[in-house]
């Protein structure tokens, strides 16, 4: 489950770079709705201003709770080196926190697979 986790925090660190006609199908695989039409509609929303994102979250897992196909996971993460830039100018519009205090509520599909189903950014601080 934490290597889910870890692969999501990836891949949003550049969903909205993934190609159009599979962008969908890659997100799916790391999250389910309504997290994944989240990240869809901000994907979409980036592209429209010519913004982009940049760099790469480091994931610090403090705690994890799993109730039998469900979980709750806990994440102070370092954003400092990431975040939303212009996409032709590279001008970083703004950049995370050293410690941003996060949640990730998973599901466990049929087949195994832990998944995303919500991501909420607590705040600053952890």
């Amino acid at each position: 489950m934490k290597r889910a986790y870890t692969a999501f925090v990836a891949m949003l660190d550049h969903a909205d770079t993934l190609p159009l006609h599979s962008r969908e199908q890659q997100l799916s695989a790391l999250m389910v709705d309504p997290q994944l039409s989240r990240v869809l509609k901000r994907a979409d929303e980036l592209r429209s201003k010519n913004l982009t994102s940049y760099g790469q979250v480091i994931v610090h897992i403090t705690s994890v709770i799993i109730n039998g196909h469900e979980a709750t996971l806990h994440d102070c993460q370092d954003s400092s080196n990431a975040g939303i830039m212009s996409r032709t100018t590279h001008k970083k519009i703004n950049r995370g926190v050293k410690k941003g205090n996060t949640r990730a509520y998973m599901i466990k599909g049929t087949a195994g697979q832990w998944r995303v189903s919500k991501y909420v950014v607590l705040g600053e601080g952890c």
